[in-house]
């Protein structure tokens, strides 16, 4: 769908900190990696490991870890994660999903308007394709143009 310019992805910051209270340091963590570009690294350090450093006495100990692990330069790395340089925008990425009411991860769009997985049943890439092409067919009659398509996450 991407190869065919149907689909843009984007990752937002969406921080579920009422119910995953350790999730900020992850979203820095991997704003901070993606300053050395290796933000996709990071991302699949913390989603394939989430158990064990959600349940760490010490979080960033435990990620600074998947830092190294990934080969990130240590020294910038720690003194993004201290001196928190992502926080403020993460914090606004948060703010903007509660305005658009988004309360869980992940979260697609589709020419804007939220895929109400719930209703679709289980997601898949299937249902998925079939709700972007027919958004690309309306949006092609109606304006000549494609579908967009974008997501919120929260590691």
């Amino acid at each position: 769908l991407s190869d065919a310019g149907l689909v843009r992805w984007r990752f937002h910051d969406r921080p579920l900190t009422s119910i995953h209270p350790k999730t900020l340091v992850a979203h820095e963590a991997a704003a901070c990696a993606a300053e050395q570009g290796k933000f996709w690294e990071m991302h699949d350090q913390l989603y394939g490991h989430q158990g064990a450093w959600v349940a760490a006495r010490n979080p960033e100990k435990t990620i600074a870890g998947y830092a190294r692990d990934i080969s990130l330069d240590m020294g910038r790395y720690n003194q993004c994660m201290d001196t928190h340089k992502y926080l403020a925008r993460i914090k606004a990425s948060e703010q903007h999903a509660d305005s658009l009411g988004i309360v869980s991860t992940p979260t697609l769009f589709i020419n804007g308007q939220p895929y109400d997985i719930s209703s679709n049943g289980r997601m898949s890439y299937d249902s998925l394709r079939v709700a972007i092409e027919a958004a690309a067919r309306r949006a092609e009659a109606g304006r000549g143009g494609g579908a967009k398509a974008g997501a919120a996450g929260s590691p």
